[in-house]
């Protein structure tokens, strides 16, 4: 609980004490819808929830703009759902598109038919530190949607609430987007391959991932999995020296952040014996110092990714830091 009211709190002080800008990249929202529902299938159950997935056929798959913003939207409206529903129902919607030009405006619902909503807490709960029962404050901190209605404000729209006690609650927003033209195909099919730089056999390329949060670890390896490449751990800077002395990588992602020994100390350490393996820095800090000192030359970084990021990202930077050195593809 702690660590959620921590996190939350930082997120909303950041939106509130300078400007956050959406990235602008392209994606596939079905993809993105798909794996949102699958990552919440296990969390709804355990309430005895079903989670459905309605996606109108006629939403162009491939769309510009920031899926981890607009996936942050799902997630938290999600969690409230499931949170306040018992052997219930919950609807994840994308319906009603209407396409003008290359933009298209696509109307999103989280429906459930859980315990509902009073009608004079409505307005109250987008507030800080708000929440509709007083006791729901044991289980959340209270900030989730006044999140969820500042990054739905970023996108360009507004959220509106329906809701009755015992009869369930609908979430409700309209956001346009730009439609990506450059990708006719995805438009038309579910194409789950994401475009990166080819490699022609991932599985030739081992990985160190230099992470010492358990979970950050399996993810990542996990992740990379997907793709055929191999990988190691190590859990902290040191380690990281004394695997890199010992064995054959062909990149290493380094967290900055580690105890023993962070990223930057490691990375000039090995780069005193390996100059040339590439080096990818992963931060969950935007501050203009960190981007700075990772992009020094002195710092001995190949390149960086910032946290959480999107696996399209994350495997182009992986592949072509790869295809940079003397490939294996080539």
């Amino acid at each position: 609980y702690l660590l959620n009211l921590i996190n939350d709190v930082l997120q909303v002080t950041k939106m509130e004490s300078y400007e956050i800008s959406l990235d602008e990249a392209p994606y596939n929202i079905k993809n993105l819808a798909d794996d949102i529902k699958n990552s919440f299938e296990y969390q709804a159950d355990k309430n005895g929830n079903t989670l459905h997935l309605n996606f109108d056929k006629n939403i162009p798959n491939s769309l510009i703009g920031d899926q981890v913003r607009l996936s942050q939207i799902f997630i938290n409206l999600i969690s409230n759902a499931n949170k306040f529903t018992k052997n219930g129902n919950i609807w994840l919607n994308f319906i009603n598109p209407v396409i003008i030009d290359n933009r298209v405006k696509i109307t999103f619902e989280i429906k459930d038919d859980g315990r509902g909503i009073p009608i004079d807490k409505q307005e109250l709960i987008f507030d800080k530190f708000s929440q509709a029962d007083s006791k729901d404050h044991t289980t959340g901190t209270g900030l989730g949607l006044n999140i969820v209605k500042k990054l739905v404000n970023l996108h360009g729209g507004d959220i509106q609430i329906k809701s009755s006690p015992g009869e369930g609650s609908n979430f409700y927003f309209t956001i346009s987007f730009e439609i990506d033209a450059s990708n006719k195909e995805s438009n038309i099919t579910n194409n789950k391959t994401k475009d990166c730089i080819p490699l022609l056999n991932e599985e030739e390329y081992t990985i160190l991932v230099v992470e010492d949060n358990k979970i950050n670890q399996i993810v990542t390896q996990n992740v990379l999995k997907t793709k055929g490449f191999r990988s190691q751990i190590a859990d902290d800077g040191l380690i990281a020296i004394e695997m890199a002395k010992t064995n054959s990588y062909d990149l290493i992602l380094m967290d900055l952040n580690m105890p023993n020994m962070g990223g930057m100390e490691a990375t000039k350490i090995i780069r005193e014996f390996d100059p040339n393996i590439p080096i990818i820095a992963l931060t969950a800090s935007d501050t203009q110092d960190t981007v700075q000192a990772i992009l020094n030359p002195s710092s001995g970084f190949s390149d960086f990714l910032r946290k959480p990021y999107k696996n399209q990202e994350f495997f182009s930077k992986i592949e072509s830091n790869l295809n940079g050195t003397i490939s294996k593809a080539s």
